[in-house]
């Protein structure tokens, strides 16, 4: 597939749409801004209902079961709903697993409960599933009541791992086996460059104990700072309690709701896909050229990152030291285990960049990665 080069070039961001819709919400809206919410009811709460009922019917068609608007709330991004799921479903004395690397606000969110956190490996097929069993029965033994599984089985933050379904069902097994409240972090679903990711975890769930997190962040803008989750009516109003905010803007979710409306979402998907695999075949190329052999890596098949192992010769702190001084942002590895087992691993980032500074950006890197190589 061909792309036109100045494609290439932008930040992947639909601008243009963005700013017409915006007008295009304003003009809808007016002086309905100088209100909570008008709607009332629900939409204070949960927020707008027709793009809730939108969003609903594009999760049925895509996992296969009834979704309705009563089922989602709309969040100030995905970090919001995550957070919302946390003081819901944990307090103390509770436990919470998740994986050893992982997004590091939702571990934040879960410590802040009272409740104990525990980690289990992650390899190129996402979360370890027998450790999940394991971690089980150990809480138990300390008295402590398993209560919620996090998990991020589709293009892994920060790993890129994929988790093919067959481990999906076992690890639903285990959870429904439990009676765990399953936390699915779905926010990179759209971001596959050949084929489809498995169905989600939600998709096989019939009990109601998952709960999905999903984002037009990572879609659309990241600024635009909106989320949702979904779940069963029950586990929904579970969040409805610890809500205090007041719910989100009026303006985003009628900007995208009539976004999608006028069939401009899925095209937009297609093109960024394009766009996002062609930025990561730079980076590979870009890194296999300048950073070989400092570093060890898997090639992602979705998702906006790569997860770099540094070489046992480099000095970690010594690049980071370099890669500050040459202006240019790192995010080392403790950043997601929250531990030393995260040192000499290095997150790299794609998506938001044109590509005249991937090439610049990993060229730099691998000047200090040899800089940072240890003698011998």
């Amino acid at each position: 597939e061909r792309l036109h080069k100045g494609f290439l070039r932008t930040f992947t961001l639909p601008l243009d749409d963005i700013t017409a819709y915006l007008e295009r919400a304003m003009d809808r809206i007016g002086a309905r801004l100088g209100q909570y919410n008008p709607g009332g009811g629900d939409e204070i709460v949960r927020g707008h209902r027709g793009l809730r009922t939108r969003i609903a019917d594009r999760i049925a068609r895509r996992d296969g079961r009834p979704v309705e608007a009563d089922w989602l709330m709309l969040c100030n991004g995905s970090s919001d709903g995550l957070a919302l799921a946390a003081r819901a479903y944990l307090g103390p004395g509770d436990g919470a697993i998740t994986e050893a690397a992982t997004y590091p606000f939702m571990v934040g969110y879960m410590n802040a409960t009272g409740a104990q956190v525990a980690r289990v490996p992650v390899d190129t097929e996402g979360m370890v599933v027998d450790a999940v069993e394991e971690r089980i029965e150990r809480f138990r033994a300390d008295g402590v009541r398993p209560k919620m599984l996090y998990v991020i089985p589709t293009f892994h933050v920060p790993t890129g791992s994929l988790m093919p379904l067959a481990r999906r069902e076992q690890l639903l097994e285990i959870a429904q086996a439990n009676d765990l409240i399953v936390v699915e972090d779905n926010a990179y679903h759209d971001h596959w460059f050949d084929e489809p990711p498995p169905p989600t975890i939600f998709s096989l769930d019939d009990t109601g104990l998952v709960l999905l997190s999903e984002t037009f962040d990572k879609q659309l803008a990241p600024g635009l700072r909106l989320g949702y989750m979904t779940g069963v009516p029950e586990a929904v109003r579970a969040l409805d309690v610890v809500r205090e905010d007041l719910g989100v803007n009026q303006l985003v979710p009628t900007m995208i709701d009539e976004y999608i409306a006028d069939d401009l979402l899925d095209p937009h998907l297609e093109r960024f896909r394009a766009c996002s695999r062609a930025k990561r075949d730079v980076a590979l190329a870009a890194l296999d050229r300048h950073c070989r052999p400092h570093v060890d890596f898997s090639v992602p098949k979705g998702g906006i990152y790569f997860w770099l192992r540094l070489a046992d010769d480099v000095d970690p702190e010594r690049l980071n030291q370099l890669m500050h001084a040459a202006g240019i942002a790192t995010r080392a590895g403790e950043g997601f285990t929250g531990d030393a087992t995260g040192i000499g691993y290095m997150r790299l980032a794609f998506q938001h960049e044109t590509v005249e500074n991937i090439q610049l950006g990993i060229a730099e890197l691998g000047r200090a990665l040899a800089e940072s190589a240890r003698p011998g």
